[in-house]
Order: structure tokens, then C-alpha cells, then sequence
């Protein structure tokens, strides 16, 4: 099962009640992936880059090799000038951005070609969901283009962001323990691509592929240990201490050095940060304030540039973060 497309007017529970319906290929946007090289099925729009002003947040998947020169210390980062597709003429554009993907580029053709015979594509424009909670995990998704954002919403329309998908990450992993409904919404943040991998195909290959297997292990762990740090960090820690740590791990994932300073290169509002440390706007903005004042940090048009991580690691009541490790250059996936 893979998820429909909802209509915005459409109200949560009739959205999920159309999600759990069974819909045949085609009927909903998801298309089967066999199509001409260098391009998707017909009638499937594809994004070719995402929006200027998309906003961008935290990697949620497992840490990638960076691009040459990239900053990320974790993997999370990803080239926004990366090619958006293969070479015309050369390769199914499923098996291209498989191959791009680390839990999948070891794979041989044979076992590329067999995902892509079972995998769908499918195209969502800019906060589109993706999923809903309720849905039954019957696929894992792999994201090629663009940002998702995984969330929880309260009864009162209070939105927890639980972490963002950058291009190359798989998402929805957790129904490949038990199939049980899933417990979050999914919502693309901009123009995005996604391949739905049926769960069962994706358990094949972990019973026939060690390395697969280990991967998505250490996927899962360390999911659970990113969700573990925030809730400690709500429970324990102050609103200076949470932001000037989310501050730094922005600036270990997606930061770059510029000099003696490092630049966040994402575009977060304050109701995103506030989103990600469980604090309300109102404390981000001050807090932001504050630590600008004392020569910590820089804020301009969204822009967050680090002056002094040591002080900043200070205030997260951490150590000194060490300098990021620059793995050897990757493929890119834009």
C-alpha cells in the first residue's frame, strides 16, 4: 500500500480514510518507475530543484558521506547543486538515485533492477502530506528530491517537528518492524520526490544482504538516539541551553566555515527552531537575542553565523565541539 493524494479541503478523517483504501497504480499520481532513461513515467511531474525559499532543517537520516568540501561532521548535508538526474541516455532514473543512496549503492544491477520493478514514484508539491498517522506502514520511502518534514500535531493544532528528510534518506523505515500504523505525519516542505519501496521487498533484501541489514539497524539506533537527546534536553536542560545545542548540531550538519566563523547555510524561522526544541517562538526570538548580544552568534535574513562555538558549546552545557571530519567526496543526488 502506498499513500493517496489528498486534496487540501478535504478534511484529516477523510483523508485518512482514503489512505487506507487500496488504490490501483496510477489512479493517485504513484506511477510504476520502469520508463525511459533519464526520465519518469508519464504524467508524473517531476521537481528539477527546490524552492528559493524553502525552509530547511535538521538531516533525520543516517549520517551520509558529504560531497568534497562539504562541512557536515554527520552526513547530513546535501548539495543544492547537485545534478537532478542522470545523464539522458545512460540509466533508469530509479536505479540513479538508488545507487546514490548508501544503503543501496552496493547493490548489483540485478538486485537495482528488482527494486525498481516494485517500486513507485511519485511527485508532491510544496506541503503536501505524504503520509498520515494511521496509515498502515506497508512501504518505506526513499526521498530523491527535495525536504520532507516529520512532524506531530496536537488535538489543538500544536506542531512538534520530530526531524527534516534531506534528498538520499529513507523515511517511514519503521514499518519494517511490524507494518503497524504510523504515528507521525509526513509533509513535503518543498517540491519533492519520493520512491515507495512495498515493506516486503525491502525485508527480502535484508534477509538475502547482511550489510542492508546492519545499515537499517543503525539507521533505526540512531533515530532513536536524536529522539532521546531532544526529549532529554526538553526535560532537563533550560530554553538558552537547548537553543545554543540545536545551534550547534545545525552547525555540525549543514554549517560551513567562513573564516574563523561557521555559517548555518539552512533557512529556518524562528517558529522552526522553536518547532525542533519544543519552546515557543517568543523564547527562540529572545533567546536568539541574547546570544547575539554576547558576541555568540549572527542572525541575518535567516542566516545564523557561530562566532564562537567553544562559548556556544559552553552554553549547551557540552564540551567544545571538535572540528568536523571531511569524508572523501561522494556522488551528489541534486
Amino acid at each position: 500500500m502506498v499513500p493517496s493524494r489528498m486534496a487540501g479541503t478535504k478534511s484529516m478523517a477523510g483523508a485518512a480514510k482514503d489512505l487506507r483504501a487500496a488504490p490501483a497504480i496510477g489512479d493517485n499520481g504513484w506511477r510504476g518507475t520502469h520508463s525511459r532513461p533519464g526520465r519518469t513515467e508519464e504524467g508524473v511531474a517531476v521537481a528539477r530543484g527546490p524552492d528559493d525559499d524553502a525552509v530547511i532543517g535538521t538531516g533525520h537520516g543516517m549520517p551520509r558521506r558529504p560531497a568534497a568540501g562539504s562541512p557536515s561532521a554527520n552526513g547530513h548535508g546535501a548539495r543544492r547543486d547537485s545534478p537532478a538526474g542522470p545523464p539522458r541516455g545512460t540509466t533508469s532514473e530509479t536505479i540513479w538515485f538508488l545507487k546514490r543512496c548508501p544503503l543501496f549503492e552496493s547493490l548489483n544491477a540485478a538486485e537495482c533492477r528488482r527494486l525498481e520493478s516494485r517500486a513507485l514514484v511519485r511527485s508532491f508539491a510544496r506541503h503536501e502530506v505524504i503520509y498520515f498517522p494511521s496509515e498502515l506502514g506497508q512501504s518505506v520511502l526513499l526521498l530523491t528530491r527535495g525536504r520532507v518534514k516529520i512532524k506531530t500535531v496536537t488535538p489543538d493544532g500544536r506542531e512538534t517537528i520530530l526531524a527534516f528528510i534531506e534528498a538520499g534518506e529513507l523515511f517511514g523505515e519503521l514499518a519494517l518492524l511490524d507494518g503497524a500504523p504510523r504515528d507521525e505525519f509526513a509533509e513535503a516542505v518543498e517540491a519533492a520526490q519520493v520512491l515507495a519501496i512495498p515493506r516486503d521487498e525491502m525485508l527480502g533484501l535484508m534477509s538475502r544482504r547482511a550489510d542492508v541489514a546492519l545499515h537499517i539497524t543503525k539507521l533505526l539506533g540512531f533515530r532513536r538516539r536524536r529522539i532521546e537527546n531532544r526529549l532529554r534536553n526538553i526535560l532537563f536542560r533550560s530554553n538558552r541551553e537547548r537553543t545554543a545545542a540545536l545551534l550547534l548540531e545545525l552547525a555540525e550538519a549543514h554549517g560551513e566555515r567562513v573564516g574563523n566563523h561557521w555559517e548555518i547555510r539552512l533557512q529556518l524561522s524562528h517558529q522552526d527552531l522553536a518547532n525542533l526544541i519544543g519552546a515557543t517562538r517568543e523564547t527562540v526570538t529572545v533567546t536568539l537575542g541574547q546570544l547575539q548580544r554576547e558576541g555568540l552568534i549572527e542572525v541575518n535574513r535567516r542566516r545564523i553565523h557561530i562566532l564562537d562555538r567553544g562559548r556556544l558549546a559552553a552554553e549547551g552545557n557540552g564540551p567544545p565541539p571538535a572540528e568536523p571530519h571531511r569524508p572523501g567526496p561522494r556522488r551528489g543526488l541534486r
